[in-house]
């Protein structure tokens, strides 16, 4: 709190990731007048479905000069619980950046992580429960595929369920958890792999789902709000149910694709085009685009 305070002697604006940090933007502005920006991600949603915190955090809302999400769900939610006039929200998408290696980089990368050549799907993200993984275990219980899991270990418990599945399913020889990995091992993990999918519960806008498709692989995801806004099903990706049903659906959307590979080309075609148009710059431009709107209506009510 004192070092926001000591900040805004030199800050003309506060731009506060995560809604709990606004605590302290919020008491600076009612200090020093200094506004701030708010921007939310998939974690702030959650906090909100606590009433206690969002009742801590209303005035946080109410008082920000903008509010920014990466997922357009999340602002139609704020709008309506905080009752924030549209001018002051707006949904700027994360960019998309992923190194596309050539295939005898490829083929290095295979030995030096000690994978054998072979049929991978790829997931990325933290193994927890939301994130579906057990899904993915029988999913690999029934396609003659590998699975890659490229993410944090952050609940040794479900982990452990996990491993004692992969046990029962006879899968352990195509089943690879890599723990977390640098951003530009994942490019590797994606370019090996042919499918990605993710039968998450809750998303923001996942980063990992967006760089699968700019590489150029199908994705098949859970049908939820965060997938819907960044898949159109059956064109850019597919959706699919986040239970066993969706595990069978999975299973006949690979079988379908491997027998078919010209839809497979057509899907990753028109996924790859979609996601390469949200560039950082573009994102940038748009976050340039709210500065100035902010700062200018300040210095006017200062006058």
């Amino acid at each position: 709190m004192f070092q926001t305070l000591s900040a805004s002697r030199s800050t003309d604006l506060f731009l506060v990731n995560w809604s709990i940090n606004g605590l302290a933007a919020y008491i600076a502005k009612k200090i020093t007048r200094k506004p701030y920006i708010l921007v939310l991600r998939g974690r702030d949603i959650q906090l909100l479905k606590a009433k206690f915190i969002k009742f801590l955090l209303s005035a946080v809302f109410k008082n920000a000069s903008f509010i920014i999400s990466v997922n357009k769900g999340f602002i139609d939610k704020i709008k309506e619980d905080f009752s924030i006039s549209q001018d002051k929200l707006a949904v700027i998408e994360n960019g998309v950046s992923i190194y596309l290696p050539k295939e005898e980089e490829v083929k290095e990368f295979l030995k030096q992580e000690g994978l054998e050549e072979g049929r991978y799907i790829a997931f990325v993200g933290t193994v927890v429960p939301r994130k579906g993984v057990e899904l993915l275990l029988e999913l690999i219980g029934c396609i003659n595929y590998r699975l890659l899991i490229a993410g944090r270990i952050a609940s040794e418990g479900y982990y452990s369920k996990l491993l004692e599945r992969v046990k029962e399913l006879g899968v352990g020889s195509r089943v690879v958890f890599k723990g977390a990995v640098s951003p530009f091992k994942v490019s590797f993990y994606l370019a090996v792999s042919r499918y990605y999918i993710s039968f998450s519960n809750f998303e923001g806008r996942p980063n990992a789902l967006m760089e699968a498709l700019a590489a150029k692989k199908v994705v098949i995801a859970s049908d939820i709000e965060a997938h819907r806004e960044v898949i159109k099903d059956g064109e850019t990706g597919f959706l699919v149910s986040r239970d066993l049903e969706g595990v069978r659906k999975a299973k006949e959307i690979i079988e379908r694709l491997d027998s078919d590979n010209r839809e497979y080309l057509k899907v990753s075609e028109a996924a790859f085009k979609w996601a390469r148009r949200f560039s950082w710059e573009r994102s940038a431009k748009k976050y340039i685009e709210v500065f100035k709107k902010v700062l200018g209506s300040d210095l006017a009510e200062s006058r």
